[in-house]
């Protein structure tokens, strides 16, 4: 199908060990792709405020890395003071169920993985229109050149 078609998932590949993009340790988001990481460090950037540590999934069905997590990985979100996700806002019904139904799973792993007293955990979704993190970035950028705020502050966060 073309979802899968566009779905980056290489034979041998270890899912388990998630991309980090380094930032403020206390504020890790999870995203499901590099591009979307990007988008949201720029976003505290163009804010001017200190970026984020970031952890790419690889995608909303990929749960290795929270359920058998490697020590860096829960070191690192046993360590953050907030953990936000990211969702992606899908184009038909029954892939957004299927999607929701992926992301209420890493959310439950997620947890798990952090234990009670763990990170405050929040989840972040895109403007309506708007299909994730990276999208919503670019929407951006035009106003933020013409001085618009949109309300959001710069981050748009």
């Amino acid at each position: 199908t073309p979802a899968e078609a566009r779905t980056w998932n290489m034979a041998g590949s270890d899912k388990g060990w998630p991309v980090i993009l380094p930032g403020n340790p206390e504020l890790v988001w999870l995203v499901e792709g590099g591009v979307d990481g990007l988008a949201v460090q720029s976003l505290y950037h163009r804010a001017g405020r200190g970026a984020p540590a970031v952890m790419v999934s690889g995608g909303v069905r990929v749960l290795s890395f929270l359920a058998e997590p490697k020590p860096e990985t829960a070191a690192m979100l046993r360590g953050a003071k907030a953990v936000w996700m990211a969702r992606d806002r899908e184009s038909a019904p029954g892939i957004q169920a299927a999607s929701d139904k992926a992301h209420a799973a890493q959310r439950a792993a997620l947890a798990i993985l952090l234990g009670e007293g763990g990170a405050r955990v929040r989840t972040w979704e895109p403007p309506k229109g708007v299909k994730h993190m990276a999208e919503h970035c670019a929407a951006l950028a035009p106003r933020e050149a013409a001085g618009d705020q949109g309300g959001e502050g710069a981050a748009g966060l």
